[in-house]
This record gives structure tokens, C-alpha cells and sequence, in this order.
């Protein structure tokens, strides 16, 4: 028997399906990678597919849909670019593009275009395939995949949507008119997934024990995380205090937050509370935390208003820390492959906001704040799970941009590094930590 965690999304999916008596559906998610092998023989169970606001096409595959495929984007950031450069490939996709609309991965879509996006899916209600189910509110869990079904008509099932806040919610009612609406989630789907299995590497975790060297808490101290999506590193570091200090975890994104409280339960954390706050206006009164750090939240939002905010609930004293993606640092990846092929899978991935910080200039803003005892490392995030969802998260990314003979000198490279044990990608890390001056009239 397979071990449970290692059993594909796909074959997850596969299992609700079943369960619900679905043998074909039409399907929409946020990107496609979790879906593919449900497009082939003797699968075939994708009647359509619609791909909203994706930052990788893995277009060798998703060609089979022809006409059946629809990607909704923007006119600018990186999901459309990507969009841009690949849908020539599908010639045959229905594209839906608004404009002027600046995507990012935690675009709120659905919410901003529901009417648009409620019409795409409505457009597919012509192919007959799809198998019709009744009405009856049904919810359960099958091979760790939650699911909610409600209305009545074709199957319509609803994957994750990358980090949009809202996901699904604001279009759901008006679907499940017309369509019986399957609602996956869950710990094995999506950035979920992705957050979980990065959170669990030890070359990821080496970068955050470094931080918390640094950040060096006492027991009693309380801790506060800054934008915890599904509060991974926050149960680790309870784990890592021996639960010996009063932990807040804050996101303002409630899809997150709606797995994280699940996720820690399991763990019996009691020392670890969940709150949904705004990182550019926390809701909590000056000098109320000891330590305040976050990992990955600067490159989304006002960088330099999200520290003041760090700073400010920190008391005189207290320990600020961030980390950062570097995009002005190279990937390094062990894939043995041609030299071409390589440079794509070593350049940074360059998703950040208009106001955000993914680069060195991390350490400039933290001396802005007037923090003292600083402290500025970069590191690496390093995966050697070549089959954990933090690198199938990351891998169609690189597929997006190869050809057919690119994607196959990969692959065979790939495998002789799981192969030979020499499997590795390392992403680039900035670091930072600084000590809240104890006279407030030293702050700049």
C-alpha cells in the first residue's frame, strides 16, 4: 500500500470523484498541474477545464482540451505575462482578459469579476458529458481532500485558486445554479499544499532556526507571526519553545486562516491563537509583543508599512525578523541538463508587488526603522524532496517555458539526479533581525 502522504493529487481528486458517483466533470482551478493526468486515457474525466488567473501553462498537456480550455487573466504582473508568452500554444483555448488589470498570485479574481468569471463557467454548460447530479448539500473528506457539494445539474468541481483571499465564495451561490458545485480543500491542494510541504523541509527550516537563533526567545516571551497562511512555521515553532511561549498568528487572507485553525488542532497547540489581521494595520496596541517576525510577506505588500507595524507592536527591547525571497539571487538547481535549459530553472522567480521587497534592499529598511543590533544573512531555501508539493508547486513553472524536446531532455536529467541522490533546488533567502531600541527617541 502507497503511503497516504504520497499519494498524488490527482489520485485524490479521483477518490472524491468516486465517492460522489462523478465519472466526468468540468473543472476550474487556479493552475492545472493538479489536474493533468485526469486529462488521459484511461482517466479522461475532465470534461472542460477553466484556469483562472494561473501563473504557469503547462501546454503540452492542457492542448488535449482544445476548445474545452479557458484561462481567465489580466493585462499586466507576472500570471500574465506568463499567460501572454504561452497561450499562442493553445490556439484553440478560450482567452478571457481583463483589462486594465494588474495580477498578481494573490489576486482576488472571483471576487473582483464575478460576473465574468460566473459566464465563463456558464459557457461550458453546452458539453453534455459531464456527469448530472442532484441536489442534496453533501460535505465529507476522502484520502485528506475536504469537500462540500451543493446544487444540482452538471459537476462543476472548484480547486484552490493560488493566494486568492476570497477563492471561490463570492461566485459559489450563483454556480451552484446551474451546476452541482464540488468545493475541494484541504491540506493536499493548492498553496496549501505547496506552504505545508515547504514548511516541512529541513533545508527551508534551516533559514527560520537561523532567524530564531537570532531572534533568540525566552520562555515566556510572546511571539507574533505576521502573515502565518497555514501557520506551518508557527507550529513548528511552538514545537521548537516546548510550547513555553504565547504564540499569535495573523494572516489577512481567511482561506488560510480556515486551514490553519484544523491543522494546529491536531497538534493539541493551545499556546497558539489565530487571528485575521491586516499586516499594514494590526490590531494590536504599541510595545504588546516581544517578537515579531515574518517569512515570505514582505514581497506582497507595503514593505516599508509593514515593518513600521512590526516595529510598533514590538516592545523597547523587543526582536523584529523577516525573511525574504531574493530575486536578485540565482536559483541553483543539481538537474544535470543542457546549459540553455538550466539557465531558465536558475533564474529567480520575480513575482512582487508594486510596494513589496524580494532583494537586498530588505536590509536598508530595516536600518530605516532604527532598529539596533542588526543582524543581515541571506540563505537559501533548499528542496530535495523531488516529489513533495513545495517542488510540484514550483516545477510546472519551469515547464511552462520548455519546449517538447526541452521537457523531455529535463525529465530524463531530473531523473538521474533523484537517481543518483543528487537531487537539490535552492532558492535565495535575505534575512533580517533587529533589536527595538530601549529609549524610543533613538528611533529615526
Amino acid at each position: 500500500m502507497p503511503d497516504r502522504e504520497s499519494i498524488p493529487p490527482h489520485r485524490r481528486i479521483a477518490a472524491v470523484l468516486d465517492h460522489l458517483g462523478i465519472g466526468r466533470a468540468h473543472f476550474a482551478a487556479g493552475i492545472g498541474s493538479e489536474l493533468l493526468a485526469l486529462l488521459e486515457p484511461p482517466e479522461d474525466r475532465v470534461a472542460s477545464l477553466t484556469l483562472i488567473n494561473p501563473n504557469r501553462l503547462e501546454t503540452g498537456p492542457l492542448a488535449r482540451l482544445g476548445e474545452r480550455l479557458s484561462i481567465v487573466t489580466g493585462s499586466a504582473g507576472l500570471p500574465s505575462k506568463v499567460v501572454r508568452e504561452r497561450a499562442p500554444a493553445l490556439p484553440a483555448a478560450r482567452l478571457v482578459r481583463f483589462a486594465p488589470y494588474f495580477t498578481t498570485t494573490w489576486s482576488d479574481v472571483v471576487r473582483e469579476h464575478t460576473d465574468a468569471v460566473i459566464d465563463t463557467l456558464l459557457g461550458r454548460t453546452d458539453d453534455n458529458t459531464a456527469t448530472v447530479i442532484p441536489h442534496g448539500d453533501v460535505s465529507g473528506e476522502r484520502e485528506g481532500i475536504r469537500f462540500y457539494a451543493t446544487g444540482s445539474g452538471p459537476a462543476l468541481v472548484l480547486l484552490p485558486l493560488l493566494l486568492a483571499p476570497s477563492q471561490w465564495r463570492f461566485a459559489l451561490d450563483e454556480l451552484a445554479r446551474t451546476f452541482r458545485v464540488i468545493l475541494l480543500g484541504g491540506a493536499h491542494l493548492g498553496m496549501v499544499a505547496m506552504l505545508e510541504s515547504r514548511g516541512s523541509e529541513p533545508g527551508y527550516l534551516r533559514a527560520v532556526d537561523d532567524l530564531f537563533d537570532e531572534l533568540d526567545p525566552t520562555p515566556g516571551e510572546k511571539i507574533l507571526e505576521i502573515g502565518c497562511g497555514t501557520g506551518v512555521l508557527s507550529r513548528w515553532i511552538a514545537h521548537r519553545t516546548g510550547r513555553q511561549n504565547p504564540l499569535i498568528a495573523t494572516d489577512l487572507n481567511p482561506y488560510f486562516l480556515s486551514e490553519a485553525g484544523p491543522l494546529a488542532a491536531r497538534g493539541d497547540l493551545d499556546s497558539l491563537t489565530f487571528v485575521q489581521a491586516d499586516a499594514e494595520q494590526m490590531p494590536l496596541a504599541d510595545g504588546t509583543v516581544d517578537i515579531v517576525f515574518c517569512v515570505t510577506l514582505l514581497e506582497e505588500c507595503d514593505a516599508d508599512r509593514t515593518l513600521m507595524e512590526m516595529v510598533r507592536v514590538t516592545r523597547p527591547g523587543g526582536r523584529v525578523g523577516a525573511i525574504v525571497r531574493a530575486t536578485d539571487m540565482n536559483n541553483v538547481c543539481t538537474v544535470p541538463v543542457e546549459p540553455s535549459i538550466l539557465k531558465r530553472v536558475q533564474a529567480p522567480y520575480q513575482s512582487v508587488g508594486e510596494k513589496g521587497c524580494a532583494d537586498a534592499g530588505l536590509y536598508r529598511r530595516f536600518a530605516a526603522q532604527g532598529l539596533e543590533d542588526l543582524r543581515f544573512f541571506p540563505h537559501q531555501l533548499t528542496l530535495r524532496d523531488p516529489h513533495g508539493a513545495a517542488w510540484a508547486y514550483r516545477e510546472p513553472y519551469f515547464l511552462a517555458q520548455f519546449n517538447a524536446n526541452e521537457t523531455r531532455a529535463w525529465l530524463a536529467a531530473k531523473q538521474v539526479a533523484i537517481n543518483d541522490g543528487s537531487f537539490l533546488f535552492a532558492a535565495g533567502l535575505h534575512c533580517a533581525v533587529g533589536t527595538k531600541p530601549v529609549c524610543a527617541t533613538s528611533i529615526r
